[in-house]
């Protein structure tokens, strides 16, 4: 039993390290639309559109899968949560990739 509430403690500080690098992932992909938008800083908008994807990102642990979303449920990925999965390797990260920079 021990085992397991390591092994869980190991994949919540994993899940939070990830939660963070999305998080500065976000923060940098704005930063650099506002730069090529011509604007040399982060206009109110931009700081307020961080604050509430910051604020809203999270994840819940599913028996297969844990889900990362944000604000308004919006899927960002998946992270595979078990060790008998045909395809994928525990840990292993599938990307939503609805997200793109129109930076015009």
């Amino acid at each position: 039993m021990r085992v397991n509430k390591e092994k869980e403690m190991i994949m919540n500080n994993e899940m939070t390290a990830l939660i963070e690098n999305i998080k500065a992932d976000y923060f940098n992909w704005t930063t650099g639309c506002a730069a090529a938008a011509g604007r040399g800083i982060l206009s109110d908008t931009n700081k307020d559109m961080i604050a509430r994807f910051n604020e809203n990102i999270a994840y819940k642990a599913g028996s297969k899968y844990i889900k990362v979303f944000s604000e308004g449920g919006s899927v960002w990925g998946f992270v595979v949560n078990t060790d008998n999965d045909k395809k994928f390797k525990k840990g292993d990260l599938s990307e939503s990739r609805w997200l793109f920079c129109s930076c015009s």
